[in-house]
């Protein structure tokens, strides 16, 4: 875990910090899949859900649901929407929404890019922030990955 502080104190000026933390998380439950052409290689789309553990710069658990578009070539790409619940390192504790966009190989290695939107709770009522992620998946979604960037706390 890494963790520094750019800033003042809390409860001053907005402070910057910048994160790292390690995830667990699936398996992932889909919840809707389609192919087209159904009866060729072909493009397919879907849902699905999943929950994730996370350690060091943030600390707590979350639920994700994304959707995803699976190349006839076995790449996928997916766009997450997850709700974190726990602590953020130098911000507090509470909830917020982080988006993620993944591009996966049919290895299952995976990088993507974040970004936390606006609305949470509690210490991380206006919590910002955006990094990137890597991690590998097995075909059930289980999988294990990082998180690193930076983020900004609000008084």
């Amino acid at each position: 875990m890494a963790v520094g502080v750019t800033a003042g104190p809390a409860g001053a000026a907005p402070q910057r910090s910048i994160i790292s933390a390690s995830y667990t998380g699936g398996p992932d439950t889909v919840t809707s899949f389609r192919c087209v052409p159904a009866d060729t290689p072909a493009t397919c789309h879907g849902t699905a859900s999943g929950d994730a553990t996370y350690a060091g710069g943030w600390t707590g658990t979350s639920h994700y649901e994304y959707r995803f578009v699976i190349a006839a070539t076995g790449a996928y790409t997916v766009d997450i929407i997850e709700r974190f619940e726990g602590i953020v390192a130098g911000c507090g504790n509470g909830t917020f929404v982080v988006r993620t966009h993944e591009l996966i190989e049919p290895t299952g290695v995976a990088q993507g890019r974040w970004v936390i939107a606006r609305g949470g709770t509690g210490d991380l009522l206006a919590l910002t922030g955006t990094g990137s992620s890597a991690a590998v998946y097995a075909p059930d979604g289980t999988g294990d990955g990082t998180i690193t960037g930076a983020v900004t706390c609000r008084p």
